[in-house]
């Protein structure tokens, strides 16, 4: 039977295996493309060199031709980022210049027609991910070929053909990218020598934080070890029991002379090797249902097979010196007469299922935080699909300030919402934390904004029902200026935070409500807030933030609206692709942690089954008098309910001293561990009084 739950174990930690390296593999394949300007770094082992760069009218060409001159003749690779929106989709585009043949080799490609010469620029021609594009040289994928088919992001990267004109289109002013670990040097060059006043730049690299693709990498490969190594440890607990339960066999074969290898070869070998194809086969189907046939896309993902093929026997190797060990030491000829030999094995496990426990728990408290996020996140997408999905929003403001005033206010009294969660999460204690120069910490309190806070116009507001402080519904349509509704909790708070020097008429409420943020950027929501009620276009309001219904009015619609008022045209998006996205990114977080959870729950489930085992096996028949002479329950199980108790009030010493601040998480993990774990004792004890006790007192223990 433990045979049988351990093949069991073993496919289903082979299918999570397989899945998040497939998720990852996904992931990292993403962040490939998403940041190629950090790729690029890493394929040429060189420092990235971020320049804001303004282009002198009328001179574009010579500015890039200068730039080129100089990365050809110091074999430096260059990149310029911009981007482009076509229907509904946003393209980051970048433009490369290298002469490193090989620097996109770790991309992968599907239906590639040739292979582009970045230090040739006399044709345009380009890489992609958008799928319905004819014209590309090669289809850029990840290992899940159908990742960007609804992506709302996608990625394109172009020779340096007529970037001149890309320039321009982006008003003179681009992010550029130059490779080297002399920046000193490039930066006097770039201002006494090649740029000939045709280019000016502002340097950014040390504010610059790139993505830790190199980081991430070795974290997949952690969480996979890890998986690796649980498995492993289960299947060991679950063997150390197996071999317990044949004791006598084992001492009697040791007796007649055979050696401990020849025993394990007998008793162990035809299951281990049934384990190996279990292993390899249940990993090899998911992978298959996961990435279809091998290809040159999905390679690196089928290479995965090897490594945890050869991990897999590894650890198995290190499991048989283990189990060795453990019959040398403990099924020796002088324990033949001795039921139970192992002593103090159960303080043992205690001491281990406290190790094991406490490194579980932080990885898990972070999951779970996470888990809530996306559940929070999910759920407020549900409850607000409709409007989601019928509705749009414009990509950035005009090219003039009056013309986006002119924009912003007609739309803001026609039947625009206006919604901006970013004011707030931009002034949280957390974030200027993270962006704040260490030496101006001191003044963040001063900075930062304690209370929820959204700037929001009463078309949002419309369904909140606000009332004010005598219980009167507000109709916030008929304030022609700007005002703040504070409920009455915030009342005390330093209000000025969020004035900006403006002398804000402050109306107090009973509550606002939950406010769910329809961009489905964090915060996703805000419980009753205080609310910057929009009536105008002012400095701190900008285009991006209003939405507009496209149930009876398309984009398209509205972008000759604006044409017509302005004589520009405006980007708009749908907010229902981006809400897709999202979906489908929580559903796969979810899936993830699920199989997290059983995977832990398992191993937790074990490790209790053990060491009840392991004490009811050392205590049988004192338990078994016990219940005939009529003692209770629970002096018949104390000790074992003590090392249950002992535990969990070590694993939340343990967890209070690393993980400060997480207290409440902490000591629910804990709380709940322990109700679990009373609860898997006190069925376990039954089953096993209920079909042993007689047996037992008889002399004919079945445990």
């Amino acid at each position: 039977m433990i045979k049988k739950g351990i093949w069991i174990i073993t496919i289903f930690i082979s299918i999570i295996l397989g899945y998040l390296s497939f998720v990852n593999m996904e992931t990292v394949q993403y962040y490939q493309l998403g940041a190629i300007q950090d790729y690029i770094s890493i394929q040429e082992n060189k420092e990235t060199i971020m320049l804001w760069s303004q282009f002198q009218e009328g001179y574009q060409q010579e500015g890039v031709n200068s730039l080129v001159d100089y990365c050809q003749n110091h074999n430096l690779t260059m990149l310029l980022v911009a981007g482009d929106n076509k229907g509904g989709i946003h393209f980051s585009d970048y433009y490369l210049y290298t002469q490193q043949s090989n620097i996109l080799n770790g991309l992968n490609f599907t239906n590639r027609i040739q292979s582009i010469d970045f230090s040739q620029y006399n044709t345009h021609e380009y890489y992609t991910t958008y799928q319905d594009d004819q014209e590309y040289q090669g289809l850029m994928v990840t290992v899940n070929k159908e990742f960007f088919n609804n992506f709302y992001n996608q990625y394109r990267i172009h020779n340096f053909y007529k970037v001149e004109d890309i320039i321009k289109d982006k008003g003179n002013q681009i992010s550029l990218f130059i490779y080297s670990n002399h920046r000193e040097s490039l930066l006097n060059d770039m201002n006494d020598v090649f740029l000939k006043g045709h280019v000016s730049y502002q340097d950014l690299t040390d504010g610059y934080s790139p993505a830790q693709l190199i980081d991430i990498h070795q974290e997949n490969n952690m969480n996979m070890i890890k998986i690796m190594v649980i498995l492993i440890f289960i299947v060991g607990l679950l063997l150390i029991l197996h071999l317990m339960k044949l004791k006598r066999q084992i001492v009697i074969m040791r007796l007649n002379g055979l050696s401990i290898l020849r025993i394990m070869q007998k008793k162990l070998g035809g299951f281990l090797f049934v384990e190996l194809i279990v292993f390899i086969t249940s990993l090899l189907i998911c992978m298959f249902i996961n990435a279809g046939k091998l290809d040159s896309y999905n390679r690196e993902y089928y290479q995965l097979f090897i490594k945890y093929f050869v991990m897999f026997v590894g650890l198995i190797i290190v499991l048989c010196i283990m189990i060795y060990i453990f019959i040398y030491i403990n099924m020796h000829l002088k324990y033949l007469k001795k039921e139970y030999q192992i002593k103090h094995f159960a303080e043992i496990n205690v001491f281990l299922k406290v190790v094991i426990i406490s490194l579980l728990m932080f990885p898990f408290i972070e999951m779970i935080e996470t888990s809530k996020d996306s559940i929070i996140q999910y759920k407020g997408i549900m409850d607000n699909k409709d409007l989601i999905d019928q509705s749009a929003y414009f990509d950035s403001d005009l090219d003039t300030s009056e013309t986006t005033e002119e924009v912003f206010n007609y739309y803001l009294k026609n039947g625009g919402f206006y919604i901006d969660f970013d004011y707030y999460q931009n002034h949280t204690r957390e974030y200027l934390l993270e962006v704040t120069p260490e030496k101006y910490h001191d003044e963040i309190d001063e900075m930062a904004i304690d209370y929820p806070f959204l700037l929001a116009n009463a078309n949002y507001l419309k369904n909140q029902n606000i009332k004010d402080e005598n219980g009167n519904i507000l109709d916030l349509s008929k304030f022609q200026e700007d005002v703040l509704l504070v409920p009455k909790e915030h009342k005390k708070k330093n209000l000025k935070k969020i004035m900006e020097d403006k002398d804000y008429q402050i109306i107090y409420v009973e509550k606002i409500g939950n406010c769910f943020n329809i961009k489905l950027n964090q915060p996703y929501y805000l419980s009753n807030p205080v609310i910057h009620l929009v009536t105008h276009k002012s400095d701190r309001t900008r285009l991006y933030y209003m939405n507009l219904l496209i149930k009876d009015k398309s984009i398209q619609d509205y972008q000759n609206e604006v044409k017509q008022m302005t004589n520009e045209t405006v980007e708009m998006f749908s907010n229902e692709v981006i809400s897709s996205v999202n979906i489908n990114s929580i559903q796969k977080t979810l899936q993830e942690t699920l199989s997290i959870i059983i995977l832990y729950i398992t191993l937790i489930s074990i490790l209790i089954y053990q060491i009840t085992y392991i004490y009811i096996s050392e205590n049988q028949m004192s338990i078994a008098l016990s219940y005939m002479n009529g003692c209770s329950y629970k002096e018949r199980y104390k000790e074992l309910y003590m090392y249950s108790t002992i535990t969990y009030l070590s694993i939340f010493v343990i967890g209070i001293v690393i993980l400060k601040g997480y207290f409440l998480d902490i000591l629910i993990f804990n709380i709940l561990g322990l109700g679990f774990e009373l609860i898997v004792l006190y069925c376990f004890i039954k089953k096993f009084e209920s079909s042993n006790i007689a047996n037992i007192l008889k002399g004919e223990s079945r445990l």
